[in-house]
Formats: structure tokens, C-alpha cells, sequence
């Protein structure tokens, strides 16, 4: 069977290499300004492609807002990605949820507030699946149009909280064994539409958009928090800083980040103690006070909940593992 990719391709603001592969996918690098970003992109069916992404950036290009019958599905595997409306309002999609939206609603780049995302989207052109629609569905009586048009009634995106089936559809479909893996993505695909065209609790799963300018401060508060790891900061002090109320600081950036400020900075401040441990050859004590902690049995603990080994061990580990060439 023949697919276009040239008819896909064109949707991406920028793609800077492209390889086909041996099992009939092709992999393509996206531009970004800092890291890596990769999608592997594989026919399915007519009018049906999966998007395998894996993202090691803050931000990368994406697909233009172009006027046609295309729908992209994602789903969060892990890390987090910002979901970005014309309009400038934004969705956060965390691990096990999925966005949908229409590409003609895209902004055109990718944010990932964790500078990591792994996920897989099902992009779909609605008009030439419905002439080629697989029997199943047929006989299962799925409309196209009368899905979207149920998922979309109030706007060109929708957000679909983390659940089992969801989880149960998405599961897997990374490992699938590259001899198989177009028959096992034509199966999940079938297997996904199926599941939202019968599932009646897709009302009220739209997650609170945050506007552009709360966004903003959420980054800038980001920023502010891991300057100097060493300086107290309260939340009071930084809802005065930055002129918003204590109460909205927390919804947006928990919405932006996916976690309290205070988890947030933690979590920062053992990951920065753990490169200092391995790439830096700090001591505990050393490390300990370039993160703001001057009690070491009060920063070995909060280490070890976090990293899940003591300090010392995980330096001892980091030490003892054979470089990868």
C-alpha cells in the first residue's frame, strides 16, 4: 500500500531531516532552539497517521493552523506538554491524558515545561477516513463528524483526564514489534475512535485554560525560583513580586508545571544536587549548600525520598557505571 507523506509533511512549520525506515515509518527531526526533539511518524490507514514523539527541549516547532478536516489526538506518556490555542489560552496536558483538538487550531510550536515529553498522537484526516472507513467501524455505526462535532461543540479543543480505558488503549504501542507495528497501530487506532465515539462520559473532561498573561508569570516565577536554590522564598513574596494574588499564583502554576511551587522547587533542588554529585564531584556537604539545604540529615532525606538512593550511594552508583559507547 502507497502512503503520502508528502500530503502530512507539509503540515510541520519545520522539519530539518526526515529518513524513511525499513518498517515503513519515517523518522524526522524538528527544529528547536536547545536539546533534541524526534517524531517518528507511521501510516495506518488511509487518512490515519500515528506520531511517536520524544522531546528533550523546553520548545520545538510544530504544525501549522491550516484550514482542513485534520484532527491530531495526544496522549501524554510522560513529562508535560503546553497546549497552545490560537487565541493565545493555553492547556496543560500531563502523564496519561490526552488532548484533541483540530490542526486548524494549532499554534505553531510545542511547549514542555519539564523539558521533557514522551507521547504518541493519532492524527486524522476526517473526510478521507470516512471514505475508506474500516468495516468495524462501519458496522459499529461510527460517524466521524458526529464525534468531532461532539468533541468540539464548544470549542477546537478538548482534554481528556487521565483514566484506565484511556491507559488501556495507549499502553504497549511504543514496544510494538517493528514486523507487526503498522498492523498493531491500524488495530489501536480502530480500537481509540471506537472507544470515544461510545464512551458518554467525554462531557465536562475539559480541563481550565489559563490565559497568556498568567502563563507568563507562572514562567517568570519558574525562572525566579531557580536562580539562587540557596534564598528562602515564600509564595506571599512572590505573588507581591510578581502583582497576582497568592491564591491564582498556585492554580496557574501548578497548571503550567503540574505541581505546587513548593514540590516544584524541591524536586528542582534534588535534581541539581544530583548533577552536582555526579558531573560536578561535589561532596554531600558541598551539594547540600548550593541548594539551600544547611542541615545535611534534613537534605539526605529529602534526597533520598526524591532519587530514591542516600547522597552517598547515588554518587557511589553514578561513579561505578560503565560509560555507554
Amino acid at each position: 500500500m502507497h502512503w503520502e507523506y508528502a500530503k502530512v509533511l507539509p503540515l510541520f512549520v519545520s522539519i530539518e531531516n526526515a529518513v524513511l525506515q525499513s518498517d515503513g515509518g519515517m523518522l524526522c527531526q524538528l527544529s528547536c532552539e536547545e536539546g533534541s526533539a524526534q517524531m517518528e511518524l507511521f501510516p495506518v490507514l488511509p487518512g490515519v497517521f500515528f506520531l511517536d514523539y520524544k522531546m528533550d527541549t523546553h520548545s520545538c516547532s510544530s504544525m501549522k493552523p491550516v484550514d482542513c478536516p485534520w484532527v491530531e489526538i495526544s496522549y501524554c506518556a510522560s513529562g508535560r506538554m503546553e497546549c497552545r490555542m490560537q487565541d493565545g489560552c493555553c492547556l496543560y496536558m500531563g502523564e496519561g491524558e490526552v488532548f484533541l483538538s483540530r490542526v486548524r487550531n494549532h499554534s505553531q510550536r510545542m511547549d514542555f515545561p519539564l523539558g521533557h515529553y514522551r507521547g504518541l498522537s493519532i492524527l486524522v484526516d476526517e473526510e478521507e477516513l470516512m471514505d475508506h472507513l474500516p468495516v468495524a467501524l462501519q458496522e459499529a455505526g461510527v460517524s466521524l463528524p458526529k464525534l468531532f462535532q461532539r468533541l468540539f461543540a464548544e470549542d477546537d479543543c478538548c482534554l481528556i483526564h487521565r483514566g484506565e480505558e484511556v491507559e488501556r488503549v495507549f499502553s504497549g504501542l511504543s514496544s510494538a514489534p517493528p514486523l507487526a507495528r503498522q498492523a498493531y497501530l491500524q488495530l489501536k487506532a480502530q480500537e481509540f475512535l471506537l472507544y470515544l465515539s461510545f464512551w458518554e462520559g467525554i462531557g465536562g473532561k475539559k480541563q481550565r485554560a489559563f490565559p497568556p498573561e498568567q502563563v507568563e508569570i507562572a514562567k517568570r516565577v519558574q525562572q525566579r525560583l531557580t536562580q539562587d536554590l540557596r534564598e528562602p522564598i515564600t509564595i506571599e513574596q512572590l505573588a507581591q513580586e510578581f502583582n497576582i494574588s497568592a491564591t491564582a499564583l498556585k492554580s496557574c502554576f501548578k497548571g503550567v508545571y503540574g505541581m505546587p511551587i513548593a514540590a516544584y522547587r524541591k524536586d528542582w533542588r534534588m535534581r541539581r544536587a544530583a548533577l552536582l554529585l555526579e558531573k560536578e564531584g561535589m561532596t554531600v556537604a558541598q551539594a547540600a549548600h548550593m541548594v539551600g539545604y544547611e542541615n545535611q540529615s534534613k537534605f539526605a532525606a529529602a534526597f533520598k525520598e526524591s532519587m530514591g538512593d542516600s547522597p552517598l550511594e547515588y554518587r557511589r552508583k553514578s561513579k561505578e557505571e560503565i560509560p555507554r559507547g
